[in-house]
């Protein structure tokens, strides 16, 4: 005699399994409420096993009327869950609500922007990962209230070449989509490239200020370089190149050669320091310098007596008026670096 199948009995899923042992039927399969376990076989005792071993404990203490609540609660958020899980989720879906995110958000830009009395543009050119040419331009807007908006404006891409006058096309086609009023233009800060910084019609600013006088605009459009770019020149702009080279000669000293390198940790863990080591200094990486500087003025003495042990010089790190200009270099570099970051 062949073998029963189970699948052959055409077993129906029954409702009063869902108050009695918490299951549902979900695409023909029982599913716990609670821990959403598939139960193989569809039969009144392996449910009610399963409930009482697993659940049962749980809601013992509850009336019907309680219990019907509770599956009800249970069996919206499992269907919910099965939906959301279920659905395939495309690419042109995501494409299509990320689109009506941004339409929405340019909506609400330029409403917003009508009752603004002034606002200023901060441009910037620069390339994406397959050395595309992006545009992004970014707007400032305060009203009568004096109340701040800074959002992104738009960002276009330049196919070809991206020279002021490819810019300024650019910025005019977004003008056009957003609509924001040339009159009420009050400054532009650009990176300072020359595309960007020309005069005239050679460059973006040149070609912006233009279009404000012919077009009969009250007031001068002032411009502004990068402020992050600004806080980077002043600090090379120190005349204090002598003492922030005699720092980098003494760490290339101390970093150079793995012998001084190790005989110099040993001697800051014999005496105990609080620093256990001096880093290296590096163009790139602008904050080092801060940290550099902050822990050869934490050291001078050590480094001193260190680099006499060697037969090396240290005239500027040990006479009093170069550690005086050894402080003030690490104190003013010091609120450099904490403005730039909070310009970051």
């Amino acid at each position: 005699m062949a073998k029963r199948k189970v699948d052959a009995e055409n077993r129906a899923f029954q409702i009063r399994w869902e108050t009695e042992n918490m299951f549902t039927d979900i695409d023909g399969k029982p599913v716990c409420l609670n821990c959403g376990a598939n139960v193989t076989v569809l039969k009144e005792y392996n449910l009610k096993c399963y409930y009482e071993t697993k659940h049962q404990d749980k809601y013992k203490y509850l009336t019907a009327e309680q219990k019907q609540r509770k599956v009800d609660e249970l069996k919206r958020n499992l269907t919910l869950k099965h939906v959301f899980n279920q659905s395939k989720i495309t690419k042109n879906t995501v494409a299509d609500r990320v689109c009506e995110m941004a339409t929405d958000l340019k909506t609400q830009l330029i409403e917003k922007g009508k009752d603004f009395v002034a606002h200023s543009l901060a441009v910037d050119e620069t390339t994406d990962t397959i050395d595309a040419a992006q545009l992004a331009i970014f707007i400032h807007e305060v009203d009568c209230n004096l109340f701040i908006m800074e959002e992104i404006l738009d960002i276009k891409s330049m196919h070809r070449t991206t020279t002021g006058k490819d810019l300024f096309e650019k910025k005019c086609q977004i003008a056009t989509d957003m609509k924001p009023p040339w009159d009420k233009l009050a400054g532009l800060s650009t990176d300072g490239a020359p595309a960007m910084c020309g005069k005239k019609k050679s460059g973006l600013m040149g070609r912006m200020r233009l279009e404000l006088q012919e077009g009969n605009c009250a007031g001068e459009l002032t411009t502004y370089h990068c402020i992050i770019h600004q806080e980077t020149l002043c600090a090379k702009a120190f005349k204090m190149k002598h003492v922030m080279s005699t720092v980098t000669q003494t760490v290339n000293v101390i970093q150079a050669k793995g012998l001084n390198h190790r005989h110099f940790q040993s001697f800051l863990q014999q005496i105990h320091s609080e620093f256990s080591d001096v880093p290296y200094h590096t163009e790139v990486r602008w904050l080092s310098r801060g940290q550099v500087l902050n822990i050869v003025f934490g050291l001078v003495e050590e480094i001193c007596q260190f680099m006499n042990s060697k037969g090396k010089e240290s005239k500027v790190l040990r006479d009093e008026e170069g550690k005086c200009e050894l402080a003030f270099l690490v104190d003013i570099t010091a609120h450099l670096n904490v403005l730039n970051i909070q310009h970051q």
